[in-house]
């Protein structure tokens, strides 16, 4: 898990995303549902790119690093992303509703606009075209190429980033004067750490789509029941 300041430990924030009934309406998917959220979608995607549209899309959990005194942030995959790549809510050519992943763009139905300038925006967020899969990169280049991703999608350009590097080395250097002489030491957050903290939260997403979903089917059933007796009552 992430190292979290414990000077700071009680400012730490998840927000997720999520988009208003976007969750029933899949539940309750048609073919003209469907092409709604479509529209709705692109209508977001105008403007954007690729990275923007993800960020845009993307839960964001803020915290301060173990002896940090500044704030950092990742992103995380957020409720409305799990719901638009994961659930069956696109139609393919044999009008059969299915995942993004599920789908190239050949086998995308044509009830969709696939002309408007952002549809390729859209597809890739959607994850149904993948422009890096063809790469031919080793491990090195593939790890320095998805860094590069990242730092696209947070919008940090080059200058801060030099920023960025000059502080750590900083950092490391007054630190490294007497190593191993106090608690507040700096301990490195690596990718692994990062990634576990971001799959946390990812499952804690999902368990609470989960509970809802049973919480809203007992009231539902609590209420048919309620009905049932009241007929039964007035019969």
């Amino acid at each position: 898990m992430i190292l979290i300041s414990y000077k700071y430990h009680s400012y730490q924030e998840i927000k997720d995303k999520k988009m208003d009934g976007l969750g029933e309406a899949v539940k309750a998917i048609t073919p003209e549902v469907s092409t709604i959220i479509w529209n709705y979608l692109l209508h977001f995607a105008k403007g954007q790119t690729v990275s923007l549209l993800k960020n845009k899309f993307a839960g964001k959990f803020a915290y301060y690093p173990r002896n940090a005194s500044y704030i950092s942030s990742c992103s995380f995959i957020s409720t409305v992303t799990s719901i638009l790549q994961n659930d069956k809510w696109l139609l393919n050519k044999n009008e059969d509703f299915v995942a993004a992943g599920q789908l190239s763009v050949d086998g995308l139905n044509e009830c969709y606009d696939l002309d408007d300038p952002y549809a390729d925006v859209l597809l890739e967020y959607l994850g149904i075209i993948n422009p890096d899969a063809n790469l031919d990169l080793t491990d090195e280049q593939k790890k320095a190429y998805d860094w590069g991703k990242k730092l696209l999608a947070e919008n940090i350009t080059p200058e801060e980033l030099d920023a960025f590097i000059e502080e750590m080395a900083r950092r490391k250097n007054a630190s490294g004067a007497e190593p191993g002489l106090s608690l507040n030491n700096e301990i490195p957050v690596n990718d692994s750490d990062l990634q576990k903290t971001l799959s946390s939260i990812n499952k804690g997403i999902k368990k609470n789509r989960k509970q809802r979903e049973e919480i809203k089917k007992k009231e539902e059933g609590k209420v048919k029941k309620s009905e049932i007796i009241c007929e039964y009552r007035t019969g």
